[in-house]
């Protein structure tokens, strides 16, 4: 091979590659996966050694309706949002307890396992995703159980949807589902608490799309932080 075709062809080769391993064009930082602890209980847990992080998984998650405000499902297995007829029908609230109140630095992100170790689903052409901390959750009525959620449905969490817009974080799942490696995601850092709850929704409702992402250990929604 000529030495300029070789040339053209390396570089060539090159630009193919980084155009498989981020399929849009995106300011979140995408890695490969590293291996993920077990999703630990609720517990409060202890800050890591010091310049290392504390991954959580899998947060407790219920689904909500913002057509049918006053119903919910939940605990969710999987984190999922849906958005059809110009309107969002299925938005998501979960939660992460248990943070250390030493904790620092927290950062919220999502992972995919490889294809075969996953149940991940992007279907439409625009799946940036709206999280939203919220400032709390609604108290259960008498005999309810918070731990498992009763209380949160659409319209018990507006009074505390009330996040200023650069504190939201925009997670980016469009064509991700496409890829057959593990990938780990950056959405961003948030302040941190010992009890962090978020709403996510699609973006832009009026674009038909549905996400679904199992939740467990390698796959899902995530919490790190330092002390």
């Amino acid at each position: 091979m000529a030495p300029v075709f070789k040339a053209a062809f390396t570089a060539l080769c090159c630009l193919a590659a980084a155009a498989s391993a981020n399929p849009i064009a995106s300011h979140h930082r995408h890695q490969q996966r590293t291996p993920a602890p077990a999703a630990a209980d609720s517990q409060t847990r202890e800050c890591p050694a010091s310049g290392e992080k504390q991954r959580i998984t899998a947060p407790e998650s219920w689904n909500v309706y913002p057509q049918k405000p006053d119903i919910s499902r939940g605990p969710a297995r999987g984190f999922e949002v849906d958005a059809f007829n110009n309107q969002s029908q299925l938005e998501q609230v979960f939660v992460f307890r248990g943070i250390p109140k030493q904790a620092k630095t927290c950062t919220l992100g999502w992972s995919q396992n490889n294809h075969t170790d996953r149940v991940f689903l992007v279907d439409g052409a625009a799946a940036l995703v709206n999280v939203r901390p919220l400032s709390g959750l609604p108290t259960p009525s008498a005999g309810g159980d918070a731990a498992r959620g009763e209380g949160i449905t659409y319209a018990a969490i507006e009074p505390f949807d009330d996040a200023k817009k650069e504190d939201e974080l925009n997670p980016d799942f469009t064509l991700w589902d496409d890829l057959d490696d593990d990938w780990d995601h950056i959405a961003g850092d948030v302040d941190c608490a010992e009890e962090l709850a978020f709403k996510a929704a699609l973006r832009d409702p009026q674009v038909k799309s549905h996400i679904y992402l199992e939740s467990d250990e390698h796959n899902g929604i995530w919490l790190e932080y330092s002390c």
